[in-house]
């Protein structure tokens, strides 16, 4: 991106601009020094070049986001002697639109242990809150008893006993 600046015009190589980075190659032509700020979204501070002398460049980097920039001439009297210009950056470049709100008050809640009405209307609970139950009808979330009066489900291995 090229910005040419003369004693009294300030002009961009391009005139369309979508969100991202950029690199602001700016020319003096002019018979006196200039520079180039720029100011607008997601800049707290305008940035700029330093003084740029007659026949010289310079090089501003900059990551524009979507809207309005003013561009300009910080030097002496230059932004009323017509160095300045605008520009529209559109696009998301990457830019995170904010989360929309998640609507409250419905009757489920996700499975992670919140009580669920049922079709009747009564709570119950998800199966990850309470004991399931094995196909023997024994809690798995803790050893039992055999018959015998021996645990079970030990970690130390079969026929070992725990504890």
């Amino acid at each position: 991106m090229t910005v040419t600046e003369k004693d009294n015009s300030l002009k961009l190589s391009k005139s369309t601009f979508t969100a991202g980075p950029y690199v602001f190659t700016v020319k003096n032509e002019g018979s006196r020094e200039h520079a180039l700020a720029i100011s607008g979204p997601g800049l707290t501070t305008p940035k700029q070049t330093p003084g740029i002398s007659p026949g010289t460049q310079a090089k501003l980097h900059v990551s524009l986001q979507p809207g309005t920039y003013q561009l300009w001439s910080p030097s002496d009297n230059d932004r009323a002697m017509g160095l300045q210009t605008k520009i529209t950056v559109s696009g998301t470049g990457g830019v995170v639109p904010p989360a929309s709100p998640t609507p409250t008050g419905s009757p489920t809640e996700s499975p992670t242990g919140s009580p669920t009405e049922s079709p009747t209307g009564s709570p119950t609970e998800s199966p990850t809150e309470s004991p399931t139950e094995s196909p023997t009808g024994s809690p798995t979330e803790s050893p039992t008893e055999s018959p015998t009066g021996a645990p079970t489900g030990s970690p130390t291995g079969p026929g070992t006993p725990g504890g």
